[in-house]
């Protein structure tokens, strides 16, 4: 799987999937949806389960940093 359809990290039976790109305008970034889409739904088949939780995490317009910024990654991931 290219790392830059679908980023995962794999951390005590969480699957975090990074970069989804999420509704879009945009032609070029709808291919690119429909494409993690595919891999997502595989990972999603092959280990969505009462163990496993998978997490999606969009695509973010800058870099993650500072300690505001990662708040609001912390509040999307620990909901």
């Amino acid at each position: 799987m290219p790392l830059q359809m679908v980023v995962v990290v794999v951390l005590n039976n969480h699957f975090i999937i990074n970069m989804v790109i999420e509704n879009t305008n945009c032609d070029f970034c709808g291919e690119k949806q429909k494409n993690q889409l595919q891999y997502i739904e595989k990972l999603e088949k092959e280990f969505a389960n009462k163990e496993n939780k998978i997490l999606k995490l969009p695509l973010a317009l800058k870099e993650i940093r500072g300690k505001e910024m990662l708040g609001e990654l912390a509040e999307r991931l620990f909901v």
